[in-house]
């Protein structure tokens, strides 16, 4: 029997990468491990021999449901418990993301959870409040676990070492820490949680996070010298890829490139979005524009 197709991958592709134990990208992977999730077998020992492999989408099944209810796609999804997967990854949260881990996106993980924990504490208290940051954990799990795969997906894809720029003498660092915070700020919309229904953070109109790596790679690599900047602070630049479409705002970060002592300052890409206030766009607007090769537009300093 010929296996399906899936959101455009091919599980029987998918399942002979699998076997063959070569590395799935996130695409394969969720979905071989979708339809694994809500196949039917009489040997539960074909579900068992993946469930490592699917523990992730296991998990990710089991938010998209509690964010989203839904009776009939739970009862498909029997081969692996969502449910026990979803506890499990709550209840890991405070070992694994530690403040103090020598790995930084692990810090920094922990560090956009106890950003939004603070909001969330100005509005519930009690069962509410556990029941919200417990919600808030399994979303910086997810966030943890799609940020690592377009990262590693993508230098695999353009056999690439690092997305690291090259700007001016100077390395700007585009890393798994980067594309976090764009998703949650900018891309994330779940549904959990009140604070991000309510913000004001200006969300991307994309279908793959890919365009944003593609476009600020770009960017930087046709910036001209004449566009003066002092590499000692940190870095904004406002650009419109066409002259009626949304400006869009990069901005880079100072960091200690490592947690030694007297560690050398360098740049890290920070965000990336959709300018959507009125005031703010017509403050950048009045700076006037120059073209850039490519079809690119950049605002005046």
């Amino acid at each position: 029997m010929s296996l399906p197709v899936m959101n455009g991958v091919s599980i029987e592709k998918a399942l002979e990468k699998a076997n063959n134990g070569k590395t799935l990208t996130y695409e394969e992977e969720e979905g071989l491990c979708l339809f694994l999730i809500g196949a039917q077998s009489d040997d539960p020992g074909v579900f068992k021999k993946y469930q490592a492999l699917c523990a992730d989408q296991t998990f990710i099944t089991g938010f998209y449901l509690k964010a989203s209810p839904n009776p009939v796609i739970s009862t498909r999804a029997r081969n692996y418990d969502h449910v026990a997967e979803l506890a499990k990854r709550v209840a890991d949260f405070e070992a694994k993301y530690d403040s103090n881990s020598s790995d930084d996106f692990i810090r920094q993980v922990r560090k956009e959870y106890n950003i939004e924990l603070k909001e969330i504490k100005r509005k519930y208290s009690g069962e509410d409040l556990i029941q919200k940051s417990n919600d808030l954990k399994a979303k910086m799990e997810y966030l943890r676990i799609r940020s690592d795969r377009l990262y590693h997906d993508y230098l695999a894809k353009h056999n690439l070492p690092t997305l690291d720029i090259a700007f001016r003498g100077m390395a700007i660092r585009f890393d798994k820490v980067s594309i976090m915070h764009i998703l949650n700020r900018h891309v994330i919309r779940n549904g959990f949680l009140q604070i991000d229904l309510e913000s004001a953070k200006s969300q991307l109109n994309m279908t793959s996070l890919e365009q944003v790596i593609d476009n600020v790679k770009h960017l930087f690599s046709v910036i001209p010298d004449s566009v003066t900047r002092d590499n000692s602070k940190e870095l904004t630049f406002y650009f419109k890829k066409d002259l009626a479409g949304d400006i869009f705002a990069v901005h880079t970060k100072l960091i200690n490139e490592s947690t030694h002592a007297n560690a050398k300052k360098i740049h890290r890409l920070e965000t990336y979005y959709p300018l959507n206030k009125k005031d703010k766009i017509d403050e950048v607007k009045a700076r006037g524009v120059i073209r850039l090769k490519e079809g690119i537009y950049l605002y005046n300093e």
